[in-house]
Protein backbone atom coordinates (compact mmCIF):
# COMPACT_ATOMS: atom_id res chain seq x y z
CA UNK A 1 0.00 0.00 0.00
CA UNK A 2 1.32 3.41 -1.22
CA UNK A 3 1.76 6.22 1.79
CA UNK A 4 1.09 9.74 1.11
CA UNK A 5 4.62 11.48 0.18
CA UNK A 6 6.43 8.05 0.11
CA UNK A 7 8.82 7.55 -2.68
CA UNK A 8 7.31 4.88 -5.02
CA UNK A 9 9.16 3.71 -8.49
CA UNK A 10 6.56 1.87 -10.84
CA UNK A 11 8.87 -0.45 -12.35
CA UNK A 12 7.21 -2.24 -15.59
CA UNK A 13 8.62 -5.75 -16.85
CA UNK A 14 9.05 -5.73 -21.32
CA UNK A 15 10.34 -8.92 -22.90
CA UNK A 16 12.46 -8.14 -25.08
CA UNK A 17 13.56 -11.65 -26.50
CA UNK A 18 12.15 -15.27 -25.39
CA UNK A 19 14.71 -15.26 -22.62
CA UNK A 20 15.73 -11.59 -22.44
CA UNK A 21 13.79 -9.07 -20.55
CA UNK A 22 14.20 -5.14 -19.36
CA UNK A 23 12.95 -3.01 -16.73
CA UNK A 24 11.70 0.10 -17.67
CA UNK A 25 10.32 2.84 -15.07
CA UNK A 26 8.65 5.41 -14.29
CA UNK A 27 8.91 7.85 -10.74
CA UNK A 28 5.49 8.56 -8.71
CA UNK A 29 6.90 11.66 -7.83
CA UNK A 30 9.65 14.12 -9.75
CA UNK A 31 11.51 16.12 -7.74
CA UNK A 32 14.67 15.34 -6.25
CA UNK A 33 15.25 13.50 -3.28
CA UNK A 34 17.95 14.06 -0.80
CA UNK A 35 19.17 10.19 0.17
CA UNK A 36 18.69 9.56 3.76
CA UNK A 37 21.24 9.94 6.21
CA UNK A 38 23.12 6.50 6.89
CA UNK A 39 25.27 7.42 10.00
CA UNK A 40 27.99 9.93 11.18
CA UNK A 41 31.05 7.89 9.96
CA UNK A 42 33.77 9.85 7.62
CA UNK A 43 32.66 7.78 4.20
CA UNK A 44 28.97 8.25 5.04
CA UNK A 45 29.29 11.79 5.44
CA UNK A 46 31.63 12.12 2.04
CA UNK A 47 28.60 10.10 0.17
CA UNK A 48 26.09 12.29 1.81
CA UNK A 49 28.13 15.41 0.24
CA UNK A 50 29.01 14.06 -3.16
CA UNK A 51 25.36 13.13 -3.65
CA UNK A 52 24.21 16.49 -2.90
CA UNK A 53 26.87 17.85 -5.05
CA UNK A 54 26.27 16.02 -7.73
CA UNK A 55 22.20 16.42 -7.42
CA UNK A 56 22.85 20.24 -7.39
CA UNK A 57 25.09 20.51 -10.06
CA UNK A 58 22.52 18.55 -12.36
CA UNK A 59 19.82 20.37 -11.97
CA UNK A 60 21.65 23.67 -12.25
CA UNK A 61 22.98 22.17 -15.51
CA UNK A 62 19.56 20.76 -16.81
CA UNK A 63 17.52 24.29 -16.03
CA UNK A 64 20.12 26.38 -17.84
CA UNK A 65 18.31 28.45 -20.79
CA UNK A 66 21.84 30.29 -21.86
CA UNK A 67 25.58 30.13 -21.28
CA UNK A 68 27.97 27.72 -20.62
CA UNK A 69 26.03 25.64 -18.47
CA UNK A 70 23.51 25.24 -21.43
CA UNK A 71 25.57 24.33 -23.68
CA UNK A 72 27.26 21.71 -21.06
CA UNK A 73 23.14 20.71 -20.89
CA UNK A 74 23.09 19.80 -24.26
CA UNK A 75 26.29 18.27 -24.94
CA UNK A 76 25.08 15.84 -21.79
CA UNK A 77 21.86 15.50 -22.95
CA UNK A 78 23.84 13.78 -26.54
CA UNK A 79 26.35 11.81 -24.66
CA UNK A 80 23.36 10.22 -22.02
CA UNK A 81 21.37 9.15 -25.00
CA UNK A 82 24.11 6.56 -25.62
CA UNK A 83 24.86 5.33 -22.10
CA UNK A 84 22.56 2.32 -20.70
CA UNK A 85 19.12 3.21 -20.59
CA UNK A 86 18.69 1.47 -17.13
CA UNK A 87 21.00 3.79 -15.36
CA UNK A 88 18.54 6.56 -14.20
CA UNK A 89 16.72 3.49 -12.32
CA UNK A 90 19.78 1.86 -10.69
CA UNK A 91 20.74 5.48 -9.28
CA UNK A 92 16.60 5.76 -8.33
CA UNK A 93 16.90 2.73 -6.12
CA UNK A 94 19.16 5.06 -3.59
CA UNK A 95 15.74 7.06 -2.25
CA UNK A 96 12.77 5.05 -3.15
CA UNK A 97 10.60 3.34 -0.54
CA UNK A 98 8.53 0.89 -2.69
CA UNK A 99 9.03 -0.46 -5.62
CA UNK A 100 5.25 -1.30 -7.50
CA UNK A 101 6.44 -4.18 -9.70
CA UNK A 102 4.29 -4.10 -13.01
CA UNK A 103 4.68 -7.58 -14.79
CA UNK A 104 2.83 -9.12 -17.87
CA UNK A 105 -0.01 -11.71 -15.98
CA UNK A 106 0.99 -14.27 -18.58
CA UNK A 107 4.55 -14.01 -16.78
CA UNK A 108 4.24 -14.85 -13.18
CA UNK A 109 5.51 -13.14 -10.31
CA UNK A 110 7.88 -15.54 -9.25
CA UNK A 111 9.51 -15.10 -13.06
CA UNK A 112 9.44 -11.69 -12.53
CA UNK A 113 11.28 -11.63 -9.26
CA UNK A 114 13.84 -13.92 -10.29
CA UNK A 115 14.69 -12.00 -13.72
CA UNK A 116 14.66 -8.74 -11.40
CA UNK A 117 17.21 -10.01 -9.27
CA UNK A 118 19.50 -10.82 -12.27
CA UNK A 119 19.25 -7.69 -13.52
CA UNK A 120 20.25 -5.78 -10.71
CA UNK A 121 23.34 -8.09 -10.07
CA UNK A 122 24.04 -7.80 -13.38
CA UNK A 123 24.22 -3.80 -13.35
CA UNK A 124 25.86 -3.89 -10.20
CA UNK A 125 28.76 -5.73 -11.97
CA UNK A 126 28.40 -2.93 -14.44
CA UNK A 127 28.79 -0.09 -12.35
CA UNK A 128 31.49 -1.82 -10.32
CA UNK A 129 33.44 -1.79 -13.83
CA UNK A 130 32.97 1.49 -14.88
CA UNK A 131 33.63 2.62 -11.42
CA UNK A 132 37.37 1.13 -11.19
CA UNK A 133 37.90 2.02 -15.11
CA UNK A 134 36.52 6.29 -14.17
CA UNK A 135 39.02 6.26 -11.34
CA UNK A 136 41.70 4.71 -13.00
CA UNK A 137 41.05 7.33 -16.13
CA UNK A 138 41.20 10.82 -13.31
CA UNK A 139 44.95 11.40 -13.58
CA UNK A 140 44.96 11.13 -17.06
CA UNK A 141 41.88 13.27 -18.18
CA UNK A 142 43.74 15.71 -15.36
CA UNK A 143 46.57 16.11 -17.02
CA UNK A 144 44.64 17.11 -20.07
CA UNK A 145 43.44 20.03 -18.07
CA UNK A 146 47.55 21.60 -19.05
CA UNK A 147 45.95 22.12 -22.75
CA UNK A 148 44.37 25.75 -22.86
CA UNK A 149 40.45 25.26 -23.00
CA UNK A 150 37.75 23.38 -21.17
CA UNK A 151 38.70 20.15 -20.08
CA UNK A 152 35.88 18.63 -21.10
CA UNK A 153 37.28 14.75 -20.99
CA UNK A 154 37.86 15.70 -17.34
CA UNK A 155 34.27 16.86 -16.83
CA UNK A 156 32.79 13.92 -18.39
CA UNK A 157 34.91 11.11 -16.83
CA UNK A 158 33.87 12.22 -12.84
CA UNK A 159 30.23 13.04 -14.54
CA UNK A 160 30.30 8.86 -15.18
CA UNK A 161 32.49 8.30 -12.13
CA UNK A 162 29.95 9.85 -10.07
CA UNK A 163 27.08 8.45 -12.10
CA UNK A 164 28.46 4.83 -11.87
CA UNK A 165 29.09 5.28 -7.81
CA UNK A 166 25.17 6.66 -7.03
CA UNK A 167 23.96 3.70 -9.46
CA UNK A 168 26.18 0.97 -7.85
CA UNK A 169 24.97 2.14 -4.85
CA UNK A 170 21.35 1.75 -5.77
CA UNK A 171 21.86 -1.57 -7.06
CA UNK A 172 22.88 -2.84 -3.75
CA UNK A 173 20.47 -1.34 -1.80
CA UNK A 174 17.21 -2.72 -3.61
CA UNK A 175 19.45 -6.25 -3.84
CA UNK A 176 19.89 -6.26 0.11
CA UNK A 177 16.19 -5.68 0.08
CA UNK A 178 16.44 -2.95 2.18
CA UNK A 179 13.07 -1.17 0.35
CA UNK A 180 9.87 -3.11 -0.10
CA UNK A 181 8.37 -4.67 -3.25
CA UNK A 182 4.86 -4.70 -4.28
CA UNK A 183 3.89 -7.20 -7.52
CA UNK A 184 1.05 -5.99 -9.35
CA UNK A 185 -0.01 -8.32 -12.85
CA UNK A 186 -1.61 -6.60 -15.87
CA UNK A 187 -2.58 -7.74 -18.78
CA UNK A 188 -1.81 -4.84 -21.04
CA UNK A 189 1.75 -5.81 -21.23
CA UNK A 190 0.82 -8.82 -22.73
CA UNK A 191 0.86 -7.69 -25.50
CA UNK A 192 4.68 -6.88 -26.10
CA UNK A 193 5.46 -10.57 -25.07
CA UNK A 194 4.34 -11.33 -28.75
CA UNK A 195 5.41 -7.84 -30.10
CA UNK A 196 8.08 -9.52 -32.57
CA UNK A 197 6.94 -8.85 -35.78
CA UNK A 198 6.74 -11.73 -38.22
CA UNK A 199 9.00 -13.62 -35.02
CA UNK A 200 11.90 -11.06 -35.65
CA UNK A 201 14.27 -9.51 -33.34
CA UNK A 202 12.61 -6.16 -33.46
CA UNK A 203 9.64 -5.09 -31.03
CA UNK A 204 6.87 -4.13 -33.44
CA UNK A 205 6.43 -0.29 -33.03
CA UNK A 206 2.54 -0.33 -33.42
CA UNK A 207 2.42 -2.90 -30.84
CA UNK A 208 4.43 -1.07 -28.70
CA UNK A 209 2.93 2.17 -29.27
CA UNK A 210 -0.63 0.67 -28.78
CA UNK A 211 0.50 -0.68 -24.81
CA UNK A 212 2.25 2.83 -23.77
CA UNK A 213 -1.00 4.67 -25.13
CA UNK A 214 -3.00 2.09 -22.99
CA UNK A 215 -0.84 2.27 -19.76
CA UNK A 216 0.41 6.00 -20.53
CA UNK A 217 3.81 5.35 -20.41
CA UNK A 218 5.14 8.43 -22.68
CA UNK A 219 8.86 7.23 -22.32
CA UNK A 220 8.52 3.78 -23.44
CA UNK A 221 9.31 3.98 -27.58
CA UNK A 222 12.24 5.94 -26.48
CA UNK A 223 13.46 3.35 -23.90
CA UNK A 224 13.03 0.81 -26.17
CA UNK A 225 14.56 2.44 -29.05
CA UNK A 226 17.35 3.29 -27.27
CA UNK A 227 17.83 -0.79 -26.36
CA UNK A 228 17.74 -1.27 -29.83
CA UNK A 229 14.78 -3.39 -29.46
CA UNK A 230 12.93 -1.83 -31.53
CA UNK A 231 11.72 -1.60 -35.16
CA UNK A 232 12.40 1.87 -36.62
CA UNK A 233 10.91 1.78 -39.63
CA UNK A 234 7.68 2.17 -38.22
CA UNK A 235 8.44 4.60 -36.07
CA UNK A 236 10.13 7.05 -38.20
Amino acid sequence: MMLEGEVVLKIYLIQIQKHQWEFYWEDSRTELQQPEAQGPSLRSRFMQRLEAFYERTQRAINEAQSGILYLINRILNYLRYHIDPAEPLMKRLRTAEQIQMIYPSDVGEETTEREFSKFLHRKIRQHRRGIILNALLLPLTWILSLIPGPNVFLAWNAYRLISHILAYRGGKRAAAQQLSIEFIPNDELNLLIDARRGGGSKLSYSIVKKASERLHLNGLIDFLRRTRHLSIEEGL
